[in-house]
């Protein structure tokens, strides 16, 4: 049996890039002031937060210490608001500060986070 090299050097070319190619992401971590505010009440905490990045996706997001958490996901120009892995949507701040702030729907608790307004810009 002969086996033709020649044709079957573009299928190992394209295994091989594939195989070279690498997504690089990076992450910050900040400690940061986080809220919740439900009807007139508002309740301030110390959380952590996120921002990481890839050539493919931006994400941002915080987890409160009653396992409450945010996330948003951006690829090109759409973007996911899930919390607690609901549907949500970004709102401004009520508070008019350097606030990154979301809520979900059907709800009317409004969840914060300072310090990641203008992740996506």
């Amino acid at each position: 049996m002969k086996v033709n090299i020649q044709s079957m050097l573009p299928g190992f070319f394209a295994v091989g890039l594939l195989a070279s190619l690498k997504v690089c992401a990076a992450c910050t971590v900040i400690d940061t002031s986080c809220s919740v505010a439900k009807a007139s009440q508002k309740q301030e905490f110390i959380c952590e937060a996120f921002i990481c990045g890839n050539i493919h996706r931006l994400s941002a997001g915080w987890e409160y210490d009653n396992g409450a958490r945010v996330s948003i996901i951006v690829k090109g120009s759409e973007k996911e608001v899930t919390i607690n892995g609901l549907p949500g949507v970004e709102i401004s701040s009520p508070d008019d500060n350097d606030m990154l702030c979301v809520s979900t729907v059907s709800d009317t608790v409004v969840y914060c986070a300072k310090g990641l307004s203008g992740y996506d810009n």
